[in-house]
């Protein structure tokens, strides 16, 4: 008997005329915007004919993660004769600030004595080649403690900054 059930089931649901308005495709949540050089992982979409789950697919796609910009994702499903489509926009951005990294370097010095500065280094999420700018003075006459100032700002107008502290004191020999 229910063998019998289902099967009258499934002949009435396939000699029920479709009606196209029952296929509907939906983005499924996500985070849109991403920063750059990062992985976007690409929830999909969902469709349905009724209350029946349609597999939806990637008609085409734009994204490129190495470069700021708007995209677009577009997913397509069929059903019979009808297509219908939605598309995700993703933007990529560049919302992180440079790192610099201080080099190594001697940070202490007897009065008189001479102060090179080691440097920094810079890294940015953008992958981009950065200049270090650095401003300050060292008077290795006098004794007391000097700021030199290292930053660096990406083409999105991330900035930052570090500070090298160098000490001058007394000779005590």
């Amino acid at each position: 008997m229910t063998l019998f059930l289902l099967l009258l089931g499934l002949f009435l649901i396939g000699c029920t005329p479709y009606d196209p308005a029952n296929l509907s495709i939906t983005l499924s949540p996500a985070i849109d915007t991403i920063e750059i050089h990062s992985e976007y992982s690409d929830p999909g979409a969902k469709a349905y004919s009724g209350s029946f789950g349609i597999r939806a697919t990637v008609l085409s796609s734009d994204l490129n993660t190495s470069v700021l910009g708007d995209y677009t994702i577009v997913y397509q499903v069929t059903w019979r004769d009808v297509t219908k489509t939605v598309t995700r926009k993703i933007r990529v951005v560049d919302s992180t600030a440079p790192v610099i990294s201080l080099l190594a370097g001697v940070d202490t010095i007897r009065i008189g004595q001479t102060w090179s500065d080691a440097g920094a280094t810079v890294l940015d999420n953008s992958l981009a080649s950065l200049s270090v700018n650095t401003s300050g003075t060292v008077d290795c006459n006098t004794v007391g403690e000097y700021e030199i100032t290292y930053s660096a700002e990406d083409a999105s107008g991330n900035e930052t900054q570090i500070i090298r502290y160098v000490h001058v004191v007394e000779d005590r020999s």
